[in-house]
């Protein structure tokens, strides 16, 4: 992964603190802001390892078929469950692979040796290959655990109840504009592809590279519309307004959107001359609907 420059880190550090409305926020609470700001707010305070909680940022997002939930399902408790039942799995796991590596070990030298004292002679000149095998072994069960532990996590009811319970809460903080204002710009046209996709068009991402101004496509057939995604922090001028008109026309599109986290100036609303170019802020793109969304692509 690509380390962040100086500038990009200062930022993303002045954006948890406006997340949390402190200055002195720590390494973890700067980590679960990082990772997932929704996961941050609801578990806040509640104590989560760091492995489980980007466990859930990942499984959360993709959560098909809900499980019932109980009618007196604890949070706090159902989190310190899941901890306790992983650390339990995770000991036993450990027992047996070392368990396996020091039978098999033996069983070895036994098999190489004719007598009492040649095994322990052998153990004794085995000492060098043995401590290979034991930092090897060591390497590969400690670099599999997370996998495994994972797996296992994911099999039990108490984190199915959890993730059941946060799926709602996830999709109410979807619908609000603190969720669109911590999305890098990556994830920012990632989600405006999910949310078009959600309302019945064969929306795509132009995969964040080679553009050409385009970020998301909507093709019907040999139509297209086409979208440009801008998590800006201040307004869109004219400028840009002017360059997407541009835009529609090279692309053969039969009208676009331009997306902003933060709206438009006076001067862009006034840019808007074509006849089928479309400025929404991100709360106006939340309120969309499929009726809204058909009578301005047209089809």
């Amino acid at each position: 992964m690509k380390r962040p420059s100086l500038k990009t880190l200062q930022r993303q550090v002045s954006q948890a603190q406006d997340f949390y409305g402190k200055n002195d926020i720590s390494k973890d609470d700067f980590f679960r802001w990082f990772i997932s700001p929704f996961l941050a707010k609801t578990l806040y305070e509640v104590n989560c390892k760091d492995e489980l909680f980007s466990k859930i940022s990942e499984d959360l997002p993709n959560l098909k078929s809900p499980v019932s939930l109980e009618s007196n399902f604890q949070l706090g408790k159902a989190l310190e469950t899941i901890s306790i039942k992983a650390k339990t799995f995770l000991k036993k796991y450990y027992f047996f692979s070392y368990g396996l590596i020091i039978l098999a070990t033996f069983l070895y030298i036994i098999n190489q040796t004719s007598d009492h004292i040649n095994f322990w002679g052998a153990l004794v000149n085995s000492t060098g290959i043995l401590w290979v095998i034991f930092i090897a072994s060591t390497i590969t069960i400690s670099s599999m655990s997370t996998t495994i532990s994972n797996t296992y996590i994911s099999r039990l009811s108490e984190y199915k109840s959890l993730l059941n319970f946060l799926r709602p809460l996830y999709e109410n903080y979807k619908s609000q504009f603190e969720f669109w204002k911590n999305l890098t710009w990556q994830d920012f046209e990632r989600e405006t592809t999910k949310r078009l996709c959600e309302l019945g068009y064969d929306a795509l991402n132009t995969k964040l590279s080679g553009d050409e101004g385009v970020d998301v496509v909507i093709r019907n057939n040999n139509k297209k519309f086409i979208i440009q995604c801008k998590a800006m922090k201040s307004k869109i001028g004219p400028a840009f307004v002017r360059d997407f008109v541009g835009t529609i026309g090279i692309q053969g599109a039969t009208g676009g959107m331009i997306l902003s986290l933060n709206g438009f100036s006076f001067g862009a609303m006034e840019a808007t001359n074509y006849s089928n170019l479309h400025l929404l802020s991100v709360n106006e793109f939340i309120l969309l609907d499929r009726r809204e969304l058909s009578k301005m692509i047209g089809w």
